[in-house]
């Protein structure tokens, strides 16, 4: 259907109004209106979706060049999951004949991170909280046919928000961009292998938003012939499942970009659901576990903060047993009448059926320290557990929360050869082993399974896959640490830590919007690369050598940092934190462990007859300090002790 025949409505405020955006106006498609019977001090845009229903939109401006920008906010594509319909595969929304309003945000999808204000939402009964089906989209015209962006939030299947991809930086380029809600968490990914729980029901949701797009994008704008779907960590695993499973309809979405994940990674696949669903479902009240209809019946009918606070306590009790044991209802179920994964992943990439897209993909330099800092915080309570692991303990309690089993020992070989000396397994010590610690927690859960899937894309599509590793660490972190430490100091610098690409895509969050111009400039130079990649097939960026696609198993590759080089085996980054320390440039914070001294040195009593010459209040904080991390470290490794992950 031609743009044209799309019926566009301009609603703006007549109070507040200025010269500029009168200007604006002039610019616009004649088959926008004023309507000023608006008198909020607000500016608005209709458009009316054929076949859907009007949306009440709002106009913005983007972040470096000030250009106008169209934004609509939440637009429902698929019905409330609630009720007869919650875990099972989403239906289409029904069209509406009012103005719905997408100028503001609805409520996400339930996660953890809404804990509280869904619990008193809940008990209230003020809305329906799993009606969540929402996608926004942004546009600058609506007469182009430009290239779409389709982001697929990450934040490891259970927390995250569509809303993160605000357009401020890309629609600097001639895109369109699409965010999409999709169900989180216990409601997402909840399984019990039957029809009434198939599991995967989030991807469903995803499927859905996609025949959506093809649709109706026109509206906005939009080339349904170039839809890119790009995402981080889980996002970048959903995405990874859409291009290998066969309940995908052919024509979704034409090329792909992988951030920090993919569906090859132990975190995010399971074969036997069961064991997890029934712990959550014993932790939400469900009485009789064993007979199936029982317990579909009971989590179709929990409500949804039980659910949540069920989900929250098997996760937490179960996050010392690593990826084999922790957080069911947050992986994508390999079989069952879903549909979606009747194989194994890699069996499916490696298959003749297999169809690869133009793909681009890799990591940020340092993704581990956020899954060790999550350990850190939350396994070992804050503490260094030397007296708990020796330096094989350590190696194999990684192993267990970033891969599970190693029954053939590659990632302890891996260990021993490419990152420990024997020296410093023998020694050890947490700080002496922390760099190597940060590589396999990065590689395994990350590094590997990225390259895996771009490789089994390349040897099917060659000359059309690109890999990264992006290296520049700017002025924040994409997940800053809000735990306070001992000493408001932690062992190790996050670095270029889990994600941080995306600080240079969005302007979000709010407090880490880029304002120094050396961000400034790596900024327009991933959005140039993101989004030519969505254009054409090739990621191009002024300035920079040209990006080499993938011609062997490890390379090249593209090194993007403040200086842009091409790297040879991709191999190289399974130990960078080892070898630029090494170098002089090390993560390991000195002052964490200085300050650990100084309480160990420190008296029992305060009476300042140790080792430190300190006032009184300052032995008195010592001395409570050090009777603090004695509490978190029996703490500690008496979880460790009951979960049989202490090292013999």
């Amino acid at each position: 259907m031609a743009v044209t025949s799309f019926v566009i409505f301009l609603a703006i405020l007549s109070t507040g109004f200025s010269f500029r955006q009168q200007g604006i106006l002039k610019k616009l498609d004649q088959n926008i209106q004023l309507d000023g019977r608006n008198k909020k001090d607000n500016r608005h845009i209709i458009v009316n979706i054929p076949e859907v229903g009007k949306v009440r939109g709002r106009i913005d401006s983007t972040q470096w060049s000030n250009k106008i920008l169209y934004e609509f906010i939440d637009i429902k594509y698929g019905e409330s999951p609630s009720g007869a319909l919650r875990f099972k595969p989403s239906v289409p929304a029904k069209p509406w004949k009012n103005i719905r309003k997408a100028f503001t945000s609805r409520g996400g999808c339930p996660s953890l991170q809404d804990g509280m204000s869904l619990k008193l939402a809940d008990a209230n009964k003020e809305r329906d909280l799993e009606d969540c089906l929402f996608l926004s989209v942004s546009t600058k015209s609506f007469k182009t046919q430009s290239p779409v962006m389709v982001y697929i939030h990450g934040d490891f299947l259970y927390e995250g928000s569509s809303l993160e991809a605000q357009p401020g930086y890309l629609l600097e380029e001639d895109v369109v961009l699409v965010s999409i809600r999709y169900r989180l968490g216990p409601f997402g990914f909840l399984s019990t292998l039957s029809s009434d729980i198939p599991g995967n029901a989030g991807v469903s949701d995803v499927i859905l938003a996609l025949q959506w797009i093809q649709k109706n994008i026109e509206a906005f704008g939009g080339d349904p012939s170039r839809v890119t779907l790009f995402g981080q960590v889980g996002g970048a695993a959903l995405i990874n499942v859409l291009t290998m499973s066969p309940s995908v309809p052919k024509g979704l979405f034409h090329r792909v970009i992988y951030q920090s994940g993919s569906a090859l990674s132990p975190a995010f696949i399971t074969d036997d659901p069961m064991n997890a669903t029934k712990d959550i479902a014993r932790h939400g009240g469900c009485k009789n576990l064993e007979k199936l209809d029982s317990l579909n019946s009971c989590l179709l009918n929990m409500n949804v903060s039980t659910l949540l606070g069920a989900f929250r306590k098997h996760g937490s009790l179960h996050s010392q047993m690593g990826v084999d044991g922790s957080f069911g209802g947050v992986k994508f179920v390999i079989g069952g009448p879903s549909g979606i994964l009747p194989e194994h992943p890699g069996k499916l990439l490696a298959s003749k059926s297999y169809q690869p897209y133009p793909t681009m993909g890799g990591t940020v330099k340092n993704p581990g320290t956020f899954i060790l800092n999550e350990i850190f915080l939350n396994n070992f309570n804050e503490t260094i557990l030397d007296d708990v692991f020796d330096g094989y303990g350590y190696i194999d309690y990684i192993i267990s929360q970033t891969n599970g089993a190693d029954p053939t020992l590659a990632w302890k070989k891996f260990a021993e050869t490419e990152l420990f000396t024997t020296e410093k397994i023998k020694n050890g010590s947490f700080y002496g082993m922390l760099p190597g610690l940060i590589d396999m927690c990065g590689t395994i859960a990350f590094k590997n399974p990225v390259l895996l899937a771009i490789q089994s894309n390349a040897q099917h599509l060659a000359n059309n896959t690109f890999l990264y590793s992006f290296d520049y660490r700017g002025e924040s972190n994409r997940y800053e640490n809000s735990e306070d430490s001992e000493f408001d100091v932690t062992p190790f610098d996050l670095g270029v830590s889990l994600t941080d690409e995306n600080l240079y895509l969005f302007p979000w969050p709010w407090y880490a919007v880029l304002s120094n111009n050396r961000d400034i400039k790596i900024a327009k130079r991933l959005v140039a690369l993101w989004s030519s990649f969505a254009a054409t097939g090739r990621p191009k960026a002024p300035g920079i050598p040209e990006w080499p696609p993938m011609t062997n198993e490890t390379g090249p590759y593209l090194k993007i940092g403040e200086v842009v080089t091409i790297g040879e085996n991709f191999l190289n980054e399974y130990s960078i934190t080892v070898k630029e320390t090494e170098m002089g440039n090390n993560l390991v914070n000195d002052e964490y462990f200085e300050n650990l001294e100084v309480i160990d040195n420190g008296d029992e009593d305060g009476s300042g007859n140790g080792d430190n010459d300190y006032d009184v209040e300052e032995q008195e904080d010592v001395s409570k300090g050090k009777q603090k991390k004695r509490r978190k470290r029996t703490d500690s490794q008496n979880k460790i002790e009951a979960n049989g992950n202490l090292s013999s």
